[in-house]
């Protein structure tokens, strides 16, 4: 499973990581070196930096929502450049790749929405979705929010503000 996107502000992400290695899964990581927690690679992860290399390598992604209310910090150049650099496309996701998204989402950011295909209307949990397959839609199932307590038991240190590329 990838875990791509905002890293560095994501409890998702980091209960995430803990829960998929101990049920026995390989995990990988995927963003821009400014929103990746320092050290992230000592939780027995694979760090990527490119969305491509991700995808390519991931069964699942696990995609993360920019943080818009944390960006201020000149964490990202524009949204317009995230997206183009770290944005889940038809073009870039292989048919019957699983793509999931905790919720909630800044619709055509993280996830082109020929990807995601679930109404503006969808409540916060989305359901799983299989690009290109048969996907269960709102109505048949949903996939939970996923624990995002603050009781993580990875202290991952914060990336210094003046670390970016």
């Amino acid at each position: 499973v990838a875990i791509c996107g905002d890293i560095l502000h994501s409890r998702v992400a980091r209960s995430n990581i803990w829960g998929l290695l101990k049920l026995g899964a390989e995990v990988a990581v995927c963003g821009p070196v400014s929103l990746l927690p320092l050290g992230i690679e000592e939780l027995g992860v694979t760090v990527f930096h490119r969305i491509e290399a991700a995808i390519e390598w991931a069964d699942a992604l696990n995609v993360l929502r920019l943080q818009l209310e944390r960006m201020q910090g000149g964490y990202i150049p524009s949204l317009r450049e995230y997206t183009s650099l770290y944005g889940v496309t038809p073009g870039r996701v292989r048919p019957g790749q699983v793509v999931m998204h905790p919720g909630p989402m800044n619709r055509g950011v993280e996830i082109d929405p020929r990807v995601h295909g679930v109404p503006s209307t969808t409540k916060r949990t989305h359901p799983i979705r299989a690009y290109g397959n048969d996907a269960p839609s709102p109505e048949r199932g949903r996939s939970s929010g996923g624990a995002s307590g603050s009781g993580s038991r990875f202290a991952v240190k914060r990336r210094d503000a003046s670390c970016r590329q």
